[in-house]
């Protein structure tokens, strides 16, 4: 196979549409380069009789064409998900595959000269899950950063009983959605990394989030934790950054304390529970906890080996005989974490109950990371898979001359092919769980993503394609398994086959009010032109607040860090901002039923007054879901995430000011609330999907 040949079945792209929709050329060198990095001897495999995986969507011909047909009188045997067991046979060189075949995850097989050969065969519905009464209503509620909330209870950083009661004190004020951070598994007692969209694997969870003082076995045991602890969690509360060091050493120590205290107080029916919860587990799950197991291990040893690539060798293959006896003989360590995992599932299935329970619609929205951490359990376990020489980002655009590096491994789509997509799956099925929705960030992923040589910037790279049929019709039928609905996050250069896909699968859109405009001359796009199967929003993680966009807050720390790559760029920067600004004053008097002076200046516009108009504003719009960040109510200056940087900046550690209490105990802030509430119902009233 020739490079031209390699790169074709790589899926590597030799030219793109860059954001002005010019076509730029891919340097040859630069496609040689990944070609070297990324190709495999699986790559050259034959596979036989069948492909790997065969995705097939409703309305398909379900037809298999094997590569080799022996002959017509060869038996090949179907085996559905549930068990039963069909006998098929070729039919002018292919297989027909029932047409009441049901919706799941197949099997055929055919045994040729003595050897079997396996197929995976998957069948989908059209369409991801949609909630009924997104028909009839128009919803809102908030975005949270859940380790941004205080409290007066957890020890220094948002826990999942504090979301149990930002839920319910939500419900009663009109919310019927709660977006949420990832939540997937960090690192153990390595607080260095806690970026939410750098995890070590996206199937598990972070234990961190979990409220110890209510796991009822060790009660007791807590109270007695928390005294002697007192001082260390006052102050770790009291901080208005989470120290995550600390933190996760506290944590940790209640959790082993508690697992301590299971294991002594749990009655049977407990016991049996965690037990079917293990048995239950799947295989990745089980290699993820002993992931952790060897983690802890080397780390006590030595605090810098903070990656499996610097374990000894015999530990980098999760498949040795090393590891093997590793696991063996910390059979009750390995328990450990499959407990911490058992109990955060517990205590987030409460936090969804507890929004049905309210009233609340929809409930939490889960958020699903683009990629997962170089260095993690995934990459060790999924070394096949994931290709850890290789970045992806996003290309060079005029906000990012250079583009994107994100550090995080790209992922060969052959190879999860091979896998069946089992790895894909059950990210799904993982995220989907104990949510109303699930927020797929850079869905465009789907479809292609930026990638470049580990060690080289964005400009050294090119788009890597994937499935998009095939990913989209596994997410379709896991979202309607679990009934969870599906929104993407389709911002930037979004290309014209995933808006397609994303339609006609009924994936919502992601709508950011700050990015949103009407025409050339940049105003603001108005309520009633906003996508009705839409999830809209003032702003994100990755940029300002809305007080911070208003003041230039973000520009103030970028200058203060000498991070503008030149004062040409710093002053395009802060001519935008003033062009939002002015917009934003014609969008409030001329698009909205807000009462605002035609002739008001923008330094007559204090952060208060605008965060309260852009509430209004976007609760006004036709999108069927609208929400809002915690951090808007509350004027904060500061952004949680300054992208571009890394410890020059305290990214994903800057708290709320209040306590959720003081939260929902302001008149101002509930006043808001009401009035976002009765403008969502206007809204829908508006649009005819409610009779006034």
């Amino acid at each position: 196979m020739n490079v031209n040949e390699k790169i074709k079945k790589l899926g590597l792209a030799r030219s793109y549409l860059n954001h002005n929709k010019k076509a730029e050329e891919i340097n040859t060198d630069h496609l040689h380069a990944l070609v070297e990095l990324l190709e495999s001897p699986e790559n050259e495999a034959s596979h036989g009789i069948f492909e790997d995986c065969y995705v097939y969507v409703q309305g398909d011909e379900l037809v298999v064409t094997p590569s080799i047909a022996p002959n017509d009188s060869i038996q090949y045997i179907l085996i559905l998900e549930d068990g039963e067991v069909l006998n098929l046979t070729l039919d002018r060189g292919k297989i027909v595959l029932p047409n009441d075949m049901p919706f799941g995850y197949h099997q055929l097989n055919v045994d040729w000269n003595n050897k079997l050969y396996s197929s995976k065969i998957i069948y989908a519905p059209k369409q991801c899950y949609m909630p009924e009464n997104l028909q009839s209503h128009k919803i809102w509620g908030c975005a949270l950063q859940l380790y941004t909330l205080r409290s007066d209870s957890n020890w220094g950083m948002g826990n999942l009983t504090d979301l149990q009661q930002f839920a319910a004190k939500g419900a009663r004020q009109g919310m019927n959605v709660l977006g949420l951070n990832p939540m997937h598994l960090l690192f153990n007692e390595d607080g260095r990394n806690f970026s939410p969209y750098s995890p070590s694997s996206r199937i598990l969870l972070d234990p961190k989030y979990i409220d110890w003082q209510k796991l009822p076995e060790a009660e007791q045991a807590m109270a007695q934790f928390y005294s002697e602890h007192n001082e260390i969690i006052t102050d770790l509360r009291s901080d208005d950054l989470v120290n995550y060091p600390v933190y996760s050493q506290l944590i940790f120590l209640a959790a082993k304390i508690s697992y301590e205290q299971f294991l002594e107080n749990a009655d049977s029916a407990r016991m049996a529970e965690f037990n079917e919860y293990i048995k239950n587990s799947s295989e990745s799950h089980k290699l993820i906890c002993l992931f952790q197991v060897i983690y802890s291990h080397f780390f006590q040893q030595n605090n810098e080996i903070y990656s499996w690539q610097q374990w000894p060798l015999e530990f980098q293959d999760y498949q040795s005989q090393a590891v093997q006896h590793f696991a063996i003989e910390q059979d009750e360590k390995i328990r450990f974490y499959q407990f911490m995992q058992w109990v955060a599932n517990e205590q987030l299935a409460s936090a969804q109950n507890i929004t049905k329970e309210s009233g609340m619609s929809l409930g939490l929205y889960r958020d699903l990371a683009v990629g997962v951490d170089n260095h993690g359990a995934e990459t060790w376990m999924y070394s096949d898979i994931y290709n850890c020489h290789v970045s992806v980002g996003a290309p060079p655009d005029a906000l990012a001359l250079q583009g994107q590096n994100w550090s995080l491994p790209v992922m060969n789509p052959a190879a999860l092919k091979a896998r069946g997509y089992e790895p894909f799956i059950e990210m799904i099925r993982a995220n989907m769980a104990h949510a109303g929705a699930l927020r797929i960030d850079h869905i465009m992923g789907l479809f292609r993503i930026w990638c470049m040589p580990a060690d080289k910037d964005a400009s050294f790279g090119t788009y890597i394609h994937y499935p998009l049929r095939e990913l989209i019709a596994i997410l379709a039928l896991e979202s309607q398994r679990y009934e969870c609905m599906v929104i993407g996050e389709d911002l930037g250069v979004v290309p014209e086959e995933i808006s397609k896909a994303m339609k006609a699968a009924d994936i919502y859109s992601y709508k950011v009010f700050l990015f949103e405009r009407e025409n050339k001359e940049q105003d603001l796009k108005s309520p009633q032109n906003y996508d009705e199967c839409a999830l809209a929003t003032l702003s994100t993680h990755d940029l300002p607040t809305m007080a911070g966009y208003w003041q230039s807050i973000d520009l103030e720390i970028l200058q203060r860090l000498e991070l503008f790559p030149s004062k040409e760029d710093r002053k395009n920067l802060i001519e935008d901002r003033l062009h939002f600004q002015r917009a934003f004053i014609r969008a409030m008097t001329e698009q909205s039923d807000t009462s605002i002076p035609n002739d008001i200046s923008i330094s007559e516009l204090d952060e208060k007054m605008v965060i309260a108009l852009a509430h209004e504003y976007l609760a006004s719009s036709k999108a069927n879901i609208t929400v809002f960040q915690p951090d808007d109510f509350l004027a904060i200056l500061q952004p949680i995430n300054l992208p571009g940087t890394t410890d020059q900046y305290p990214n994903w550690r800057r708290k709320l000011s209040h306590t959720i209490e003081e939260f929902f105990n302001d008149e101002v802030r509930l006043s808001q609330m009401k009035s976002i509430d009765c403008k969502r119902k206007y809204s829908a009233i508006k649009t005819g999907q409610l009779k006034s």
